[in-house]
């Protein structure tokens, strides 16, 4: 990331889009630390940090479309460095075709996002867009909708019907569409992306086992158009962004060694054990307001209580949340191993 930083501020002007995992508290810690480094070389820099908080202002896509159209109109475009920072779910929500630059991915990216749907009466209609690849002479979505698969997922696909609904502008305003909107949205992107079970596909049809997880994978195409596109992680041939698009992709990676960077010794992995409160959901802020009512944040600082008892431990909050109160039965000072407090 430092490097990266250096190499904006040293590098003339050029456009920059930056993902991160989080815009906040993030986007701040780049700003400032970018800004130093262009203080430093005396250039100037136009930034944006463009937040999944919409506030009435359109969709990530459309107001990073909106960004490109203004650094494109801007005067002195030869002669600005532009960065917009941007997330890593937005690569995965959306195809970024109309931008350009380069794409400079801070830290790992998910590379998949996974989503659970239920159709008890509607799974006619989900049959009818979509389908799994290379179904049998005898498939039919109405009368015969059974595959057999040897493996236990299988690759889902547009039909013409859901081509068609995609393509509909009205349909994208409808709010019954809207609940199956998402799944033909990462379907039309490109090919290879959008997985189910193979066994939930089959049992759609009955009211009792009618979830389908749908998980669709982020495609090396959604990032190719750029003019280059680094990648920044410790340890990243260990990563699965890593090994599943060499395998599944043919992705060639470029390596370049960072002869004044900071090395990790020993990896996190091997130095502390991590704990997930939540194992099928991300924790959101939304998720811990909870429209006002504390019980999630208290429920969650009780079980890590519990479970860990008086030994010490180490937690992480989101500091709107740890100064409500609501995690006061939990450690504040913790003597660590070296003998000093955390």
């Amino acid at each position: 990331t430092r490097y990266a930083l250096r190499k904006v501020a040293s590098g003339g002007p050029k456009v920059y889009w930056w993902a991160i995992n989080k815009i906040s508290p993030l986007a701040s810690e780049r700003f400032n630390e970018l800004m130093a480094h262009a203080e430093a070389a005396g250039v100037a820099i136009d930034f944006l940090a463009i937040h999944s908080e919409a506030k009435g202002r359109g969709t990530m896509k459309m107001r990073i479309d909106a960004r490109q159209r203004e650094i494109d109109d801007h005067p002195l475009k030869d002669e600005t460095i532009f960065v917009t920072i941007i997330t890593h779910k937005t690569l995965i929500d959306h195809y970024l075709a109309n931008v350009s630059g380069i794409i400079l991915i801070d830290e790992p990216v998910q590379v998949w996002e996974q989503r659970h749907f239920d159709f008890p009466t509607s799974f006619r209609t989900i049959r009818e867009l979509i389908e799994p690849v290379d179904v049998g002479e005898d498939y039919d979505s109405d009368l015969n909708a059974t595959i057999e698969a040897d493996t236990q997922a299988v690759r889902l696909t547009l039909t013409d019907a859901g081509r068609d609904e995609v393509n509909d502008e009205a349909r994208k305003r409808d709010t019954i569409s809207s609940s199956y909107r998402w799944i033909l949205d990462q379907a039309d992107k490109s090919s290879g992306r959008v997985f189910a079970l193979a066994e939930q596909w089959n049992s759609l049809d009955d009211p009792e086992e009618s979830a389908l997880d749908v998980v669709a994978l982020l495609h090396p195409k959604h990032i190719a158009h750029f003019d280059e596109c680094w990648m920044m992680a410790a340890h990243f041939e260990e990563l699965i962004i890593c090994q599943l698009w060499s395998e599944l992709y043919d992705v060639e990676w470029r390596f370049h060694e960072i002869t004044d960077g900071w090395k990790r010794i020993i990896p996190l992995r091997d130095r502390v054990t991590l704990y997930y409160v939540l194992e099928n959901r991300n924790v959101s802020d939304t998720y811990l307001n909870n429209r006002g009512d504390p019980k999630r944040r208290r429920a969650m600082a009780l079980a890590v209580k519990e479970f860990f008892g008086d030994a010490p431990c180490i937690w992480s909050v989101g500091e709107s949340h740890r100064d409500s109160g609501d995690y006061n039965c939990l450690p504040t000072d913790v003597i660590g191993a070296d003998g000093h407090c955390h």
